[in-house]
């Protein structure tokens, strides 16, 4: 309720010279300031280092005149002329090495813009506030302010060194358009990201990857979390070897539930192991690019940079407009060219062309693929290749003769055992579920997932007993299943 007081009229700054960055909050404060004279707002924008009081020669590196200039923004020029034994001339204007150089906009437009962008205002609302034009000079500022955020992540990842210690969950999630049971349009840029959230203070690192394996997600966490940690993740096949590098990981099984306890053998204390804060932070992450209904290829690492941008201030808990205006003056120092120099592409661990502006994920596997690459086709399957009734290939069984002499092949499984095709169904039902038919309850008592722990530890259930771990990875076609058997005879194929 205290941030909408703030807003109010009668918490308004009433004297033009005593308004900070903080009060831009409030609308009334705000929109004072911007209806003072030019004289009395360049006056504040010099005092508050947005742009420069004194600038300097490129050429002598000398500080040059300030000449008043009707007509020009600002009211004045800098001149420089030189030496008598070096003498050139250079001139720059009231906005030169600042963010409003080199544009026609008025100060007060940029600002309107700038404050309702940081807010989080939609792009049209920020064109109409400010007068921009919706599909050209507000899209072109909001890229410019957003190439602030990707310098934001540029410092902190590959400068800086950012680090998160003690609770860390893990996940990946896939950014783009969804379709359910085969309905919708599957086309559109589709990205996984990698993310890791420190529980204690919510910040988060993000990476949009493209693959999902051991070798790509392995040197994030070296490279983000400090050994010694704590991480918690789901039963992705790429995590398994982080107890091996110097972390203590513990997994959760989402196939059974999504709470998962343990029990130190040791003291005897449980653990709660879940990846709930982590699965907030994609819904805040995907919220924003449903709400602009998603984004080209060439500017989705800025909009992941915003989301970084804005979660790392969220964090903090330091005022929106204040946080990016500070971001801003240190790319401006205002002695000479911004400082926005960072790499391209951002993130080395994906590598999008800007000409594909339409990607699908493959079915089975973790590559983006183009949506104009044609599909491969698969062989057409022959009689011999498709499987038998009792899940027995029929080439396999053709190939055994029939002479007791030579030995044959005996199944180890029971009979009451079912198979499961390795064919996937061509019918378009295939995967759904009826109402009230074919639905499973889970069950509390086992986990069918293979759980990874530090030594010393068991998973336990609710009541605190100890949980039996099933392996469901499972081949019953695996070459240990069939044993040779030199007394048997063809009837067993029967």
């Amino acid at each position: 309720m205290k941030k909408y007081i703030n807003m109010s009229w009668s918490k308004r700054e009433r004297d033009p010279s005593n308004i900070g960055l903080p009060h831009f909050r409030n609308p009334f404060s705000f929109h004072l300031l911007l209806a003072q004279s030019d004289d009395v707002l360049y006056k504040w924008l010099e005092d508050n280092r947005f742009i420069a009081s004194q600038i300097f020669c490129e050429v002598c590196k000398r500080p040059c005149k300030a000449i008043k200039k009707v007509g020009r923004r600002g009211g004045r020029i800098w001149r420089c002329r030189g030496t008598v034994r070096w003498p050139h001339e250079k001139s720059y204007s009231g906005h030169s090495f600042s963010l409003f150089e080199g544009t026609h906009f008025d100060v007060r437009e940029i600002l309107i813009f700038l404050r309702e962008w940081i807010l989080g205002s939609t792009l049209h609302r920020c064109a109409v506030e400010s007068g921009m034009d919706y599909k050209n000079s507000a899209v072109d500022w909001a890229n410019f302010l957003r190439d602030h955020c990707r310098k934001f992540v540029h410092d902190l990842y590959y400068e800086l060194g950012e680090k998160l210690r003690g609770e860390v969950e893990i996940d990946e999630s896939l950014f783009g358009r969804r379709t359910k049971y085969h309905r919708g349009d599957p086309r559109g840029l589709k990205i996984w990201i990698f993310g890791m959230v420190e529980r204690s203070t919510n910040r988060i690192v993000l990476y949009p990857v493209e693959r999902r394996d051991e070798n790509t997600l392995l040197p994030l966490i070296e490279r983000h979390v400090e050994k010694g940690s704590t991480i918690y993740s789901d039963g992705w096949r790429a995590y398994y070897r982080l107890n091996e590098i110097g972390y203590r990981h513990f997994t959760v099984e989402h196939s059974d539930t999504f709470v998962q306890k343990y029990r130190d053998t040791t003291t005897g204390e449980a653990t709660t192991v879940h990846t709930n804060t982590i699965e907030g932070a994609w819904k805040s992450g995907k919220d924003h690019f449903r709400r602009m209904n998603g984004c080209k290829a060439s500017t989705f690492e800025s909009h992941l940079c915003e989301v970084i941008w804005r979660n790392r201030n969220a964090a903090s808990k330091r005022p929106l407009i204040p946080a990016f205006m500070d971001l801003i003056r240190d790319h401006y120092h205002l002695r000479g060219k911004p400082n926005l120099c960072m790499k391209v592409p951002l993130f080395d661990t994906w590598h999008a062309d800007k000409k594909d502006k339409l990607m699908r994920e493959e079915l089975t596997g973790d590559t983006p693929v183009r949506i104009d690459s044609p599909p491969r086709a698969s062989p057409p399957l022959s009689p011999r290749d498709v499987p038998g009734p009792s899940g027995i290939h029929p080439q396999a069984a053709s190939s055994v003769p029939s002479s007791p002499s030579i030995p044959t092949v005996k199944r180890v499984l029971s009979p009451s055992s079912s198979i499961a095709s390795p064919f996937r169904a061509t019918s378009p039902s295939y995967g759904r579920s009826k109402k009230g038919k074919g639905k499973k309850k889970r069950k509390s008592d086992t986990v069918t997932g293979t759980l990874h722990h530090p030594p010393g530890f068991v998973p336990i259930d609710k009541k605190g007993k100890a949980k039996l771990q099933k392996d469901k990875s499972v081949n019953v076609y695996d070459r240990q299943n069939f044993v040779a058997d030199w007394g048997s005879d063809d009837d067993d194929f029967q």
